[in-house]
């Protein structure tokens, strides 16, 4: 019983490891479409204008996140920040996706 709670503590360990591996790039895409390359290492602020609405992406210190949408929830705004290639920001009304991705990432553990 011990035995098996130590293993699954190391493998929760080794998962939430592999979640934290920073992003390198943001892959935004506007209805399903290609729209931009973001690299992570550079901070700035994005602007997607597109017939679905506008968005604002700011990125700073390795992280992302949505700082503008009119959409009319702003749920993707409400998301916060994110920083590891296993994270998203989806505004669906606006039908804009940002993924996260970079040399390095881990896509999963194996114990």
């Amino acid at each position: 019983m011990i035995a098996a709670a130590v293993l699954l503590a190391l493998g929760w360990t080794g998962f939430t490891l592999a979640r934290a591996v920073p992003a390198a790039e943001a892959i935004v895409s506007v209805n399903g479409e290609y729209y931009m390359s973001i690299d992570m290492a550079k901070d700035g602020t994005y602007e997607i204008d597109s017939e679905y609405g506008r968005n604002v992406i700011e990125v700073s210190d390795g992280k992302l996140r949505m700082a503008e949408a009119d959409c009319p929830d702003g749920l993707c705004v409400l998301q916060g920040w994110v920083t590891s290639g296993t994270q998203s920001i989806v505004c669906l009304p606006n039908r804009i996706t940002v993924e996260l991705s970079g040399e390095g990432q881990v896509d999963a553990v194996a114990g």
